[in-house]
């Protein structure tokens, strides 16, 4: 001891088995291991004050990224092998402060592998995917260049070649021969132990697999297997990225299938993909097509109706859809342009009300059976419901029918002449010759459109007068017989249409 720093007298540096120890007090030490091996075995005894941030245990003296390192990160032990894949393994054993720990480090190339020991008891086993002999160059135990400094004592560090007594001696399936088609090694093999020193036919189970096909292969998007997939073997147990094309082919979708009588490309045919690399009849199919539906199952919109021949009419997918609309159906018309037949007029809301057929009946061939009349039109109003007006009779009455249909639904006064008939006047009827019309005549009305010698002879006619009552002019007298002659109208008015000379002498 000098002063207050403990003396750590350094072996022969030749000299690979000597022990390295440290503590924080004395600085870093170099250490004296030199040599390239497939096996490294580093043992040591640590105990330290503190686990957090990065120590160096034995780091090269070659930056760290291209060095051989035995770190503590965080309380977790880091080996860096140079030229590896991965560099670096992390182990999950977490080793805390003041605590005392027997640490050994086994890296073998051929089965590429790290283990971790403690108190010679295997701990853990980290896989690594390309394994290189490690070349050890000149290193620092406890830092790096004064910098990841331990907190603590390491004891007893030691380098070799050599794998302990305490590692069981088994085979490595690596070396094992004995797989036969279609088995393969494992891609792990260096990592499986045989059950002995050298591997036998007993441990074909452990070390050999299955050699896999294409059909375990995951394709990329926009890729499928090939045709025979399952036949196509791979290069090991399991098929890598690299065996992509040989396994797998471009994607085809079923846009390029060509669909059979009755059948139509489905909608989503564009991102529809066929079973393998091309589309085929037997596999494909279903997937791309559908049957073509038929114009029947199709139902026609408000205002529509279905075509006459809508059971030989194809929709364009299935199920038939808006877009068959025309295809399938036609536009009806209103009965507003149904043509009414006799005594027949359209109904209050025919604007309103669709025909059963595009053509409201006029296209009978087409759309079969045409519109019902009575669904547009309604019968007119019958004369019979109309009350003449004063003046005039019921044409049914003079013509002696049954009715008289009015021009519109309900009768009106624009139905008058129509339905009736002005009764005649007096002055139409010819009186008897002992008799002249009525003073009134032209506006008397007779009973009906022609007068009735019975029922209107006597409120159109009056009896003629009689010369007797006529008053001669002066220096005329009557006739003698002037009581058997008689005058020109009733009262044989001197201005009336009796000639005086025909009742008076001079």
């Amino acid at each position: 001891i000098l002063g207050s720093k403990i003396m750590l007298l350094p072996h022969d540096i030749y000299d690979h088995t000597a022990p390295i120890s440290y503590h924080t007090n004395n600085g870093c030490v170099k250490s004296p291991y030199s040599f390239t091996s497939q096996i490294v075995l580093i043992e040591f005894k640590m105990r330290m004050e503190k686990v957090s941030g990065w120590r160096c245990i034995y780091c090269e003296e070659r930056p760290l990224i291209f060095g051989n390192n035995v770190m503590l990160h965080n309380g977790k032990l880091v080996f860096t092998i140079s030229n590896n894949a991965p560099r670096s393994v992390i182990f999950s054993q977490k080793f805390m402060a003041m605590q005392t720990y027997n640490i050994s480090l086994l890296y073998r190339t051929t089965a590429r592998t790290i283990q971790l020991y403690m108190d010679h008891v295997l701990v853990e086993t980290k896989h690594i995917q390309r394994a290189q002999k490690a070349t050890l160059t000149k290193a620092q135990v406890g830092c790096w260049h004064d910098h990841r400094i331990v907190q603590g004592t390491i004891v007893g560090l030691t380098i070799s070649p050599t794998r302990p007594s305490y590692v069981a001696k088994h085979g490595f399936c690596g070396d094992f021969k004995g797989c036969k088609s279609p088995y393969k090694l494992k891609e792990h093999a260096w990592h499986e132990l045989c059950q002995g020193p050298e591997c036998t036919a007993a441990d074909v189970a452990t070390c050999c697999a299955k050699i896999a096909n294409c059909s375990s292969f995951k394709c990329p998007a926009g890729e499928t297997h090939k045709a025979g997939a399952a036949g196509i073997p791979c290069a090991g147990a399991t098929c890598w990225h690299t065996e992509r094309h040989k396994c797998c082919a471009n994607e085809t979708n079923c846009l390029t299938f060509k669909c059979p009588a009755h059948y139509v490309l489905r909608k989503v045919a564009n991102t529809t993909w066929c079973d393998g690399a091309g589309c085929t009849f037997e596999k494909d199919l279903d997937r791309c097509c559908e049957k073509v539906a038929i114009c029947a199952s199709y139902k026609c919109p408000t205002g529509w109706a279905p075509k006459a021949n809508v059971q030989n009419v194809k929709c364009r997918h299935s199920p038939c859809s808006g877009h068959d609309k025309e295809r399938c159906c036609g536009k009806l018309g209103t009965c507003s342009t149904f043509k009414c037949p006799d005594h027949y007029v359209h109904r209050s809301n025919a604007s309103l009300t669709y025909c059963t057929d595009p053509h409201c009946g006029h296209d009978v061939a087409q759309f079969g059976g045409g519109t019902p009349f009575e669904r547009c039109c309604v019968e007119t109003g019958h004369c019979s419901s109309l009350k003449c007006p004063k003046g005039m009779v019921p044409r049914t009455q003079v013509l002696k029918t049954q009715d008289i249909y009015c021009s519109t639904l309900k009768c009106t006064s624009l139905d008058t002449h129509r339905c009736c008939m002005n009764r005649a006047k007096c002055d139409s009827y010819m009186c008897p010759t002992t008799q002249v019309h009525h003073a009134l005549a032209s506006t008397l009305l007779c009973s009906s459109y022609q007068c009735d010698s019975v029922v209107d002879g006597r409120r159109c006619c009056v009896p003629k007068g009689v010369c007797t009552a006529y008053k001669c002019p002066t220096n005329f007298v009557h006739r003698w017989n002037a009581s058997f002659i008689s005058c020109g109208d009733a009262n044989c008015s001197m201005n009336g249409p009796t000639d005086y000379l025909k009742c008076c002498v001079e």
